[in-house]
């Protein structure tokens, strides 16, 4: 990843999962590994990031959510 992290890892019941977190004033998760233990051969999802953007501005409807028809609110 070339950049000093943090590494955790978690076990649950069905899963393991470990993630990377980068050093630094800027914390972003760099790589997640996920081992599904219920499947044949425990087969294992790898995601890298890279090339973070923090600069670039997102329109707020971006961000809006339109719950769909029959949706009710949780308390």
């Amino acid at each position: 990843m070339g950049v000093p992290c943090e590494h955790l890892a978690f076990t649950q019941d069905n899963i393991d999962w470990q993630v990377w977190i980068q050093n630094g004033p800027r914390p972003v998760p760099r790589k997640f590994v996920i081992t599904y233990k219920d499947e044949p051969n425990s087969p294992q999802y790898t995601a890298i990031f890279s090339n973070w953007d923090f600069n670039t501005q997102l329109p707020d409807f971006v961000f809006k959510f339109d719950p769909p028809p029959g949706a009710a609110k949780l308390r």
